[in-house]
């Protein structure tokens, strides 16, 4: 199933401590893969997958807890960037960026 900018940014609402971050390389398609599983304040997990990631930064991640507190997805298909869909940014502290081909919210 596509998801949206604004569906992930809706599933992601509220959820900001960084419970698992996870980078790997698809050996079939050489193409790394982003799973970021973030919990709310009841302890509930929202995981998110992204495909085909490119572009990541990650600053003052590790130490302690881990929070993404403005974690949004943006719709960058128009600019037709090559194999790039959306960017995610945390927005307010910069703490994460990356860009991904396609992303789901498990």
């Amino acid at each position: 199933m596509k998801f949206s900018a604004e569906r992930i940014n809706q599933s992601i609402a509220g959820f900001t401590d960084v419970v698992e971050l996870k980078l790997q390389m698809d050996p079939s398609s050489g193409k790394y893969e982003l799973t970021l599983a973030l919990s709310d304040a009841q302890g509930k997990v929202a995981v998110l997958k992204c495909k085909d990631v490119s572009n990541l930064a990650l600053s003052e991640v590790g130490g302690g807890l881990t929070q993404f507190l403005s974690l949004r997805a943006q719709d960058v298909r128009e600019r037709q960037l090559d194999r790039v869909s959306f960017h995610f940014a945390d927005v307010g502290r910069g703490s994460i960026l990356f860009d991904c081909a396609d992303a789901s919210i498990d």
